[in-house]
């Protein structure tokens, strides 16, 4: 983990990298219409997918005179989601929807109060998955991308691949690797005006409810 604040006037860059975290996810899927053409690999479903997830570290940062430095990073968000089946076992779905995001970070020297700052933004989230069935209606692989633009100079990009089990008809056990960046443009710590780049990786460990 590391993270670097060169001196300079005017905007400082921050870059910071958090690696071995853990995810906790929560996702409920809402199905609105399901489409049966005479070919089952035609399937259509359209719904709405709810989610809360989020990510917690801290680290000693490198540069700029700190010495240690946290952060909190919460999102939710509300897509509308729409796919079909590529074939008895692959399916696709595109998702479209909006993103609450919440971040916390705080940057101090030993002996002195930390620089802290908050920012809660609410943006545009697109994205796509995919899903293969490894085991029938139990076990299934996915890989699913997100990019979402805050109404501001933030924006967050997503990639998580990994596995879901079937517990029951409705409800699915996650477990995921996930690469995780936020860029923010509007941060203050003290007197400086800061621009943020976080990248988070690590291991999700969430539930999947579907109603």
């Amino acid at each position: 983990m590391f993270l670097s604040l060169p001196s300079c006037t005017g905007v400082t860059q921050i870059d910071g990298k958090s690696d071995g975290m853990i995810f906790p996810l929560l996702r409920g899927n809402i199905e609105f219409s399901r489409g049966d053409t005479n070919a089952d690999r035609d399937r259509v479903v359209t719904g709405l997918e709810l989610a809360l997830s989020t990510g917690v570290d801290d680290f000693q940062p490198i540069g700029g005179g700190y010495e240690r430095a946290d952060f909190r990073l919460v999102d939710a968000h509300a897509a509308f989601i729409g796919g079909a089946d590529l074939d008895d076992r692959v399916r696709i779905e595109g998702l479209a929807g909006l993103q609450v995001n919440h971040f916390e970070m705080s940057l101090g020297h030993s002996g002195k109060p930390s620089d802290r700052d908050v920012s809660n933004t609410l943006g545009v989230m697109l994205g796509a998955q995919i899903v293969g069935e490894l085991v029938e209606d139990v076990v299934s692989v996915y890989m699913r991308g997100t990019k979402t633009q805050a109404f501001g100079d933030i924006d967050t990009e997503n990639i998580e691949a990994g596995f879901k089990v079937d517990v029951s008809k409705s409800m699915r056990l996650l477990l995921a690797y996930r690469w995780w960046d936020y860029e923010d443009k509007g941060l203050r710590f003290g007197s400086r005006e800061v621009e943020l780049d976080l990248a988070m990786t690590g291991v999700v460990l969430g539930m999947e409810a579907r109603f």
